[in-house]
């Protein structure tokens, strides 16, 4: 991530810009070692005291554009395009953290953390459809008469 060589290039402070977009500098320091990302509010705001776009925080090996394919989702790597990706930072204790070796995962079918986490996701996903689904169905009229909406 770039956003401290910008920073520093434009003589602001980090405790000053931590201030301007509402955060702390320690927060700050987080965004500038890639620990944890600004909220795109914060991210926009950042470029605009910067005078930068959000493109120009990130290295090129650190953008991705997401395609549609037939339907298909691909991931390919774009020279200085803005991120369609958000990165998710989850805090875990450590002992969780250490089932989540790559051997583990592939134990289970998953070939890496990324495709573990998509997985989850897609399961989360169908489980609330049906929640939803079932939700519904219950609001249906007792007695076996549905109304017509």
């Amino acid at each position: 991530m770039n956003l401290q060589k910008i920073r520093t290039n434009r003589n602001v402070e980090q405790a000053e810009l931590a201030r301007q977009i509402g955060t702390t500098a320690p927060m700050m320091s987080y965004f500038e070692h890639y620990k944890c990302l600004p909220v795109p509010e914060m991210l926009t705001q950042i470029c605009n005291i910067l005078k930068c776009n959000i493109s120009d925080l990130y290295e090129d090996k650190e953008i991705y554009l997401k395609t549609v394919t037939n339907g298909c989702s691909h991931l390919k790597v774009e020279e200085r395009k803005e991120p369609a990706i958000y990165k998710l930072t989850v805090r875990l204790p450590e002992t969780k953290r250490n089932i989540l070796t790559q051997e583990n995962l592939q134990k289970c079918g998953y070939h890496s953390l990324k495709d573990f986490i998509w997985h989850c996701v897609l399961r989360f996903e169908k489980q609330l459809a049906m929640t939803t689904k079932k939700d519904h169905q219950d609001l249906k009229p007792q007695g076996g008469h549905e109304i017509d909406t």
